[in-house]
């Protein structure tokens, strides 16, 4: 995307063929539902103490759906600040 051509002003000019290449998974309805639940417990007060065990498992729904291999996961988990 660093490659578009810009407006005037400096922004992007993108066209859909430049979003369709983007692929952007659609979660099935078990695992949206899956989703939906971890990120209702990490935004609730109730479950406050542990964070990262959401963050964890909501991570991994994302990796899954992105169909990431190990390297790719390892990666990503090293170098989020």
């Amino acid at each position: 995307m660093r490659d578009l051509p810009r407006m005037s002003n400096g922004d992007m000019q993108i066209r859909i063929s430049t979003l369709g290449a983007l692929k952007i998974p659609v979660p099935n309805t078990k695992t949206e539902a899956e989703l939906v639940s971890l990120v209702n417990k990490r935004t609730s007060d109730f479950y406050f103490i542990d964070y990262d065990h959401f963050d964890s498992k909501i991570n991994q729904h994302v990796y899954d759906m992105y169909e990431l291999d190990d390297e790719e996961r390892e990666y990503i988990e090293t170098n989020i600040p």
